[in-house]
């Protein structure tokens, strides 16, 4: 899907309208089509879209599974630390730590083990963890446990 300014500028332009359905709609077209170099401009002003840039690029690999874990985690930490507003965050949550648990459930069933699922496991934990110790960002716990 060709955006204008690519991937990552449109991520950027719909965190700034806290547009949660647009960001989860825009992540969903990574799983069918390969990034464009457009796609990957601007990847380098954001950790979030840094991280989901290389996993798109290393696609269902074990590097595409840890990039995608550390998007979670850079987005659960920019959740946390906002004040206002937050209700938005979770649709695109909701993605990523979806999309994880797709690329280990993929990997596992390419080497017949477990590993990359207890990974996941393993991250989704301590988010978990994190999000709940907040009352406030709770709705954010459920999220990563779904």
């Amino acid at each position: 899907m060709e955006r204008e300014g690519g991937f990552c500028r449109a991520f950027l332009d719909f965190c700034d309208l806290n547009d949660g359905m647009q960001l989860y709609k825009l992540l969903d077209t990574t799983k069918s089509c390969k990034p464009t170099a457009k796609d990957k401009e601007a990847s380098i002003q954001d950790e979030v879209t840094a991280a989901i840039v290389v996993a798109w690029c290393a696609g269902e690999t074990s590097e595409g599974l840890e990039f995608a874990l550390k998007a979670v985690k850079k987005w659960s930490t920019r959740y946390l630390e906002r004040n206002a507003k937050v209700r938005w965050m979770l649709t695109p949550m909701l993605w990523l730590t979806a999309r994880t648990r797709q690329l280990a459930m993929k990997l596992d069933a390419k080497s017949d083990c477990r590993r990359f699922r207890e990974r996941v496991v393993e991250v989704s934990r301590e988010v978990f963890t994190q999000l709940h110790r907040d009352k406030d960002r709770r709705e954010g716990a459920l999220v990563i446990s779904c």
